[in-house]
């Protein structure tokens, strides 16, 4: 009995990307010994209601009258981004936003430089979600560039009309941003057509250079 009622959990359970904590080139610990598993993280809602999200042992939960869900230190990296032979911190978030239903998922970025003994943030980035597009396909960061891939035909505000349906959605978008040494800039969006697929518990490629 007890396994037929854990069976039907995972059958209908909304979609959530799990959470990993994955360092690469070098462990998260070292940078400054700043935990981002108990750090504060700015963040506006849609609809203007502006948080901080403060992670307590990598996850955040809040429950408004419109809105539910959670977010997740999904991966941070330690490189240097910036080429200025001093490493940045890539945070990454995973926010799932439920009403009726669960969104699949967004991702976060931030990215931090530190300077005069305390972080100093030089980007943030919220992709669109799993469910109704514009989710994160992938994410490459590499000498002073960075390459997000969303699905979709997204708008700079990440909608798009290409969802056939929850989870369902053709086409691709590429952003391309470039480091200006205190920033990151928009340099460049391509749009490229794709077959319609779904991408329910769809996994992100990330990708970043040493």
């Amino acid at each position: 009995m007890k396994l037929l009622v854990l069976s039907l959990l995972l059958l209908f359970s909304p979609a959530v990307h799990p959470l990993t904590l994955s360092t690469r080139p070098a462990s998260a610990d070292s940078f400054h010994g700043i935990d981002f598993k108990e750090f504060s993280y700015p963040y506006t809602f849609s609809w203007g209601k502006r948080v901080n999200v403060h992670l307590k042992n990598g996850r955040y939960e809040y429950d408004f009258r419109t809105e539910r869900g959670w977010f997740d230190l999904s991966h941070v990296y330690i490189t240097d981004l910036t080429n200025d032979r001093r490493p940045e911190a890539i945070v990454m978030l995973w926010h799932v936003a439920c009403g009726v239903s669960c969104d699949g998922g967004s991702a976060l970025f931030y990215i931090y430089s530190f300077d005069d003994r305390r972080l100093k943030p030089l980007w943030q980035y919220e992709t669109g979600d799993l469910a109704y597009g514009c989710g994160l396909k992938s994410f490459a960061a590499k000498h002073g560039t960075l390459t997000i891939e969303l699905f979709g035909r997204c708008s700079r505000r990440n909608q798009t009309p290409s969802s056939a349906g929850k989870f369902q959605v053709k086409d691709l978008t590429r952003v391309t941003f470039k480091s200006n040494g205190t920033r990151f800039v928009v340099r460049k969006r391509e749009f490229f057509s794709s077959p319609e697929r779904r991408v329910l518990n769809y996994e992100p490629q990330i990708n970043i250079a040493q």
